[in-house]
């Protein structure tokens, strides 16, 4: 085969074992037909044939590995020169055109996403990864066998009307546009397709956005259930709804981000789950903080907020909220007392942590959230509704302005509050002076939980703005 090539002018692939961690990786280097040049990557090794005493691979082994890996791209890129007489004239750019074009849509664009993963955080990858696989998967390729080169407006016209037939709602469709919009526009800058064939499509209309956040009774009995015995998401939960924040952000909250001294907390970072497994080679590799394959693989990764809006200071406004969080802290000191020497002592920063020390998945949270809300008797409802209840009972009781709740929130625009929350009164947009601690509903839920804590709460004077920006 390395013959065959060599007499068709490419050069066959080649590559070399690394021993990493304990773990064998190939360093492949050969001829990408869709990229149009030489690429390298390193690729696993998985466990096969002959292993050595202490369980691990043998390097022999590792290598038979990497010499089959070669010999089969030696062999898919000799059929695609050789595949029609069309071909085996054509310059290696025009092959690379040739193939691409003749690509199945579907397949094209799950490449695009495979060979551009660092152009994507984990989180959006994943979420591209997975609605790929579902309507773009079923329509492409297994209802219609669109190539790339076929796909027009009027495809694509079709395509989401077919997403309508099927229930899908304006938001979803809108991310199946943003999905196939960079990899369309990638065919079309490199003249592989003649138009954009997005250019040409209407803009997809978002049906109106519903809050599903608790009601006051709700709300009562969930935060009066919280307490009654301990468990590692309860904080987790109190922090949503007493602050409005999101899950990643009550994840990555971290001691050294807490001011006891002016009672503040400064949100900064996050915390997201992926079902990528991150090989050491890729530049997300060092915003992983907890990867672990189980049955199936995931990955806990940390990064900045969402958005600078999202980068804020919050005042811990209440006693309750104070003594909270410094119970949370106790807890930790006894936890690692009582597991000693087994306490995970790689997350002693973060905030939300379990007994034993280990962070908490987020997918953990949400699940476990589920089954929490029915052992209390409280109807379903996703934990980010918390966020929406929040804000929801700040407005609607509170009297807090929109433009307030947009800075408490992190939303990167007013637009984003007012499509969220706009609706629930027309005169919240000037009404302000308001505070959270007076609205009648913080005042009743922590009521039930303490009455005197509720006596000599008060809210903490402190300004919203990040000053180290």
């Amino acid at each position: 085969m390395r013959k065959k090539l060599a007499a068709l002018g490419q050069k066959p692939a080649s590559g070399s074992v690394h021993l990493k961690n304990g773990t064998y990786y190939a360093c492949i280097r050969h001829y990408d037909i869709n990229a149009g040049k030489r690429v390298q990557f390193m690729k696993k090794i998985a466990r096969k044939g002959r292993y050595t005493k202490d369980g691990k691979m043998a390097f022999t082994d590792a290598q038979n590995e990497l010499y089959e890996m070669l010999n089969k791209l030696d062999a898919e890129l000799y059929n695609h020169l050789v595949k029609t007489d069309e071909v085996k004239h054509m310059t290696p750019q025009e092959l690379k055109k040739y193939n691409t074009a003749n690509m199945n849509f579907y397949d094209y664009v799950v490449h695009y996403l495979n060979t551009h993963t660092n152009d994507y955080k984990l989180g959006a990858y994943d979420s591209y990864i997975s609605i790929a696989n579902a309507k773009l998967k079923t329509y492409f390729k297994e209802l219609h066998q669109y190539l790339l080169k076929d796909v027009t407006a009027d495809v694509l016209d079709e395509f989401f009307e077919y997403c309508r037939s099927v229930g899908l709602k304006g938001t979803t469709m809108k991310r199946y546009k943003s999905l196939i919009s960079k990899p369309l526009q990638k065919a079309y800058k490199t003249r592989i397709i003649p138009e954009n064939p997005l250019d040409f499509i209407d803009e997809i209309s978002v049906e109106d956005f519903e809050c599903d956040p608790l009601k006051f009774d709700e709300s009562v009995i969930l935060a009066e259930r919280l307490n009654d015995k301990y468990d590692p998401v309860n904080i987790v939960v109190q922090l949503a709804l007493f602050f409005g924040m999101r899950r990643s952000e009550v994840l990555g909250l971290r001691w050294s981000a807490i001011d006891f001294e002016n009672r503040t907390i400064f949100i900064n970072r996050s915390i997201i789950e992926s079902k990528t497994e991150i090989l050491p080679n890729d530049k997300r590799y060092k915003d992983v903080i907890w990867q672990k394959k189980v049955d199936k693989s995931f990955v806990v990764f940390q990064r900045t907020v969402k958005n600078r809006t999202s980068r804020r200071k919050l005042p811990i406004y209440s006693d309750y909220l104070f003594d909270l969080l410094q119970k949370q802290k106790q807890m930790i000191e006894t936890n690692k007392t009582v597991f000693g020497k087994g306490y995970d002592t790689r997350f002693e920063d973060f905030v939300c942590v379990q007994p034993n020390g280990t962070i908490i998945r987020p997918d953990y949270v949400s699940d476990h959230f589920g089954v929490m809300l029915k052992k209390m008797g409280i109807r379903k409802v996703r934990y980010h509704d918390m966020r929406h209840t929040f804000a929801t009972h700040m407005i609607r009781l509170g009297k807090v302005s929109l433009a307030l709740v947009q800075q408490w929130l992190g939303h990167a625009t007013i637009d984003t509050t007012i499509r969220y929350y706009g609706h629930l009164n027309i005169d919240d947009a000037v009404a302000t002076g308001k505070t959270i601690e007076h609205s009648e509903w913080f005042n009743k839920v922590y009521t039930v939980i303490d009455d005197e804590l509720r006596e000599r709460a008060s809210l903490v004077s402190c300004g919203l703005e990040d000053k180290e920006d």
